[in-house]
């Protein structure tokens, strides 16, 4: 039974592959297969950013699909701006956010050209209008991390949880202390939640309901957390 499983998972992974592999049929732009990469719906149009791609590892791709036209569309080409050449990210968040809603936050990791992951406090604006890349704040900003939330409640981003690097020291991020980043100042702030506090976790999930976080999910070394769910009331921070 094992062995059939097995073998159903690699060749529906084999087919995905053939599927999504970077090229053009007829014109068309398919998408190459990937991991870790971010999806962002603003309009009827999903975002897709970074990731590794398995067929041309060394880019860190944009790309949308479009819901009206029902086709893929690649911007890498069309992308300008100051950070044109964004570097590899991989586990990174992506929200929507700015005064019109049509601004995407990047914050997260980078992976070098042989797939080893580099801890940096990267933090990228994506213009989904003038297809063009900024340098978000750094100021007061959380220490790099990866596998973490980011919650986009009104005008802030909340980012929960995760795996951080502090002087070349890798450790699961602190629950309790909740950074937050506003998208209309380009200011971070934080502060320490109160209440029962989660245990700590990367990998995990979170959904914006009435004014209140929940995440579900994630592992610590391997384990499941002590609480599988838990809710951040964002009007009290509790």
């Amino acid at each position: 039974m094992g062995c059939k499983i097995l073998k159903h998972h690699l060749m529906l992974i084999l087919l995905i592959q053939l599927f999504l592999w970077v090229t053009f049929v007829n014109g068309q732009f398919i998408p190459g297969p990937r991991t870790g990469h971010t999806a962002t719906l603003i309009g009827n149009k999903i975002y897709f950013i970074g990731g590794y791609n398995f067929s041309i590892p060394k880019e860190s791709d944009v790309f949308y699909y479009d819901g009206n036209k029902l086709a893929w569309v690649e911007v890498n080409s069309q992308v300008s701006g100051q950070d044109a050449d964004m570097p590899l990210q991989f586990g990174h968040t992506a929200n929507i956010g700015g005064p019109k809603q049509d601004l995407i936050f990047i914050i997260g990791v980078e992976i070098d050209e042989a797939g080893k992951l580099n801890l940096y406090n990267n933090h990228f604006i994506f213009d989904t209008i003038n297809l063009n890349w900024k340098v978000g704040s750094f100021i007061d900003a959380p220490p790099p991390r990866y596998k973490h939330t980011a919650t986009l409640v009104d005008e802030i981003i909340y980012y929960i949880g995760g795996i951080q690097m502090i002087n070349s020291y890798a450790s699961y991020a602190s629950m309790s202390i909740i950074f937050r980043y506003s998208t209309i100042s380009n200011t971070w702030f934080s502060k320490v939640a109160t209440g029962n506090t989660p245990g700590l976790r990367d990998g995990h999930s979170a959904v914006l309901v009435e004014g209140k976080i929940y995440i579900f999910g994630g592992a610590y070394f391997g384990s499941s957390p002590t609480e599988s769910i838990a809710m951040l009331d964002t009007n009290n921070l509790e």
